[in-house]
């Protein structure tokens, strides 16, 4: 696979603009009609140890994952390792991945690009631009973007003290479907000059948590894109949402308060999030299956007699 993307660089007869398009490498799939998921690649991990986790739990409940193939982008950082999603019964361990993988669920008609890798730093929204160009063009029926921000930066104090999760819909998303997730219980993020509150309304904005007159300098300067949300460390929240609007392709996002550290509490409630948005399980799952690997995320457990 390293070599087929190797190869895929190296075929620049096509013309520069189409030699640097999103291109897929792998499997055709007919992928028309499905929903895509994504992660943000934002603080925490969260949006891809959820993607992880839908696909390891699909795996063990028995639904049909397929792995396409991979994806190649000049915007993000190329990576080859271990599979690290389980093992399913027959198949011979020991399986590579790369920075881009995209897998699929054909009975749910749902498509996963995971992403494991971080994007090239300036290049967020030229990613963000070529997986909804691409999105677009293999006729997705929408986009659900897993994601997170910062609990402590940049972010109202009512966003946080109302509720860790936020969703928000670009305007391609029908009204139906933005009251059917409301219906379930998610509130809606606060645009800038906004602030959210429990009763779902919109008021007047507390003062922010961090500097006004540095927020606004940074804004005014013309070759910044100017944020759809005001919220830090959110990766590719501002810039899906540019990208998906000027493109006319429908886009829900999830947006989890968090920190950095150990979030598998986290990615648990984002796939439970997932799943409640998009159907992603034909019923509720017994469990959550977390991947092997994810016992070695701390290491060791620690003595307890430390502790004592």
């Amino acid at each position: 696979l390293p070599l087929l993307l190797l190869a895929e660089e190296r075929a620049g007869a096509v013309g520069a603009k189409e030699a640097q398009a999103m291109r897929l490498v792998g499997e055709v799939a007919a992928v028309a009609g499905d929903r895509l998921v994504l992660p943000a690649v934002a603080i925490g991990n969260a949006g891809q140890l959820a993607c992880d986790l839908l696909l390891n739990t699909l795996q063990a409940e028995g639904e049909r994952v397929e792995r396409i193939g991979a994806l190649r982008s000049r915007h993000v950082l190329p990576m080859v390792g271990v599979d690290p999603l389980d093992v399913p019964e027959g198949e011979e361990p020991g399986r590579m991945c790369v920075n881009l993988e995209l897998f699929r669920v054909p009975e749910r008609q749902l498509s996963v690009l995971q992403v494991r890798a971080p994007i090239v730093e300036g290049a967020m929204q030229d990613f963000a631009d070529e997986v909804v160009a691409w999105a677009k063009e293999a006729q997705f029926s929408s986009i659900l973007l897993l994601g997170a921000a910062d609990s402590a930066s940049a972010v109202h104090l009512e966003e946080v003290m109302t509720g860790q999760f936020r969703f928000e819909a670009n305007s391609h998303v029908s009204p139906a479907q933005v009251a059917d997730l409301e219906a379930k219980g998610l509130q809606r993020l606060a645009a800038p000059g906004q602030a959210a509150q429990a009763d779902g309304a919109v008021h007047p904005p507390a003062p922010p948590l961090q500097d006004a007159d540095k927020l606004a300098d940074e804004l005014a300067d013309e070759d910044v894109p100017k944020p759809v949300f005001d919220i830090a460390k959110a990766g590719l929240l501002n810039p899906m949402f540019r990208a998906s609007e000027a493109a006319r392709v429908a886009l829900v996002a999830l947006t989890l308060f968090c920190k950095e550290g150990n979030n598998i509490p986290e990615a648990c409630m984002m796939a439970a999030a997932a799943n409640a948005v998009a159907a992603v399980f034909a019923s509720p799952p017994s469990r959550w299956s977390p991947p092997k690997c994810w016992s070695y995320l701390d290491g060791a457990n620690p003595e307890l007699s430390l502790f004592m």
